[in-house]
């Protein structure tokens, strides 16, 4: 029996629990401390040190048009499976058309508010 009895799930996520604590606690009291390096906490570019600052952030069109290709990623994986099991059951069908009319309204707040302009 590999899941039962004493070597059971509990049992083997409460052992590494345990482990990461220990380890944890060891890496705090030994005083490893991993972040001196200035590698760890500024960002990652190609491998080679930092030209410029991180604090200059980036364009918020970049973040907006982010957002929209996951709204519209998120919505094909919603409606694929309405295509298939069929649209006419019960409460499937206002729930499609209810999340289109949803992401249309964002498209068009993203394009009237001037988002999508460059």
């Amino acid at each position: 029996m590999l899941y039962g009895g004493v070597v059971g799930g509990g049992y083997v996520m409460g052992l590494m629990l345990t482990f990461l604590v220990v380890f944890i606690g060891f890496r705090e009291v030994l005083g490893m401390d991993f972040y001196k390096d200035l590698g760890f906490v500024c960002g990652y570019e190609c491998g080679f040190e930092a030209f410029e600052s991180d604090s200059e952030g980036y364009s918020i069109q970049f973040f907006v048009i982010g957002l929209s290709f996951m709204l519209f990623d998120l919505e094909i994986c919603l409606l694929m499976p309405l295509v298939y099991s069929g649209w006419g059951y019960g409460g499937a069908y206002y729930m499609g058309y209810f999340f289109l009319m949803l992401v249309l309204m964002v498209f068009l707040y993203e394009l009237e508010s001037g988002a999508f302009g460059w």
